[in-house]
């Protein structure tokens, strides 16, 4: 990413919080991607060739797939990711185990990569086991380009402090990580505000 860029983050570049940005709706900043590298971890062949498809049109150059949860670990070493997006519900080995092994070093590279979520799961179960395992964001399929969009830029601007004890690893937890509806499809559906109570007003406290 070259524009309103100041500070790099796990190889990657992030806005300085004082950069003047473009906003891609609903207050979104537009960001540059085309030096971000990716990875997609998902045994759903059809998921993966979406979100590849939505991804080149955010000129994202650098899209690896990754169909075999048994074998992620040498495809994310080998992509040299810097946003690992991952399902929790796979054959073998689940994201979550995939997320805990990122976080607690044994798949190679940095604990501080970002980590997207992009699952169907999203109860409150599945949300808190995501989290709780050190995802950056939580996703809820089937996704648009806004939702995908809108995950990645929160995981890469997430700004808060890294923690890595005995008993958690991962993004600071004060802001639990709802996951996010598309909410052109809601009103489609004719639910109302259920978009907008996905978004960052559904953001509450917590301690890490």
């Amino acid at each position: 990413m070259k524009s309103a860029i100041s500070r790099r983050v796990s190889g990657i570049v992030r806005p300085a919080t004082s950069a003047r940005r473009r906003n891609h709706g609903f207050g979104i900043p537009l960001l540059d991607l085309s030096e971000l590298r990716v990875i997609l971890i998902d045994d759903n062949e059809f998921a993966t060739i979406l979100m590849k498809r939505l991804l080149r049109v955010m000129r994202v150059a650098q899209v690896t797939i990754c169909l075999d949860s048994l074998a992620a670990d040498a495809a994310i070493r080998q992509s040299k990711a810097d946003l690992v997006i991952v399902d929790i519900d796979m054959p073998g080995r689940s994201g979550l185990e995939i997320i805990h092994d990122i976080r607690h070093g044994h798949v190679g590279i940095a604990k501080d990569t970002f980590i997207l979520v992009a699952s169907a799961h999203v109860d409150l179960e599945h949300v808190q086991q995501a989290r709780d395992q050190g995802a950056n964001w939580i996703l809820a399929k089937p996704l648009s380009f806004r939702t995908l969009y809108d995950g990645i830029v929160r995981a890469i601007l997430d700004d808060r402090p890294f923690i890595d004890s005995p008993t958690y690893v991962g993004p600071c937890r004060r802001v639990v990580t709802v996951p996010l509806g598309d909410p052109a499809r809601d009103r489609r559906h004719g639910s109302g505000d259920a978009g907008q109570d996905a978004g960052p007003a559904a953001e509450r406290a917590r301690t890490c």
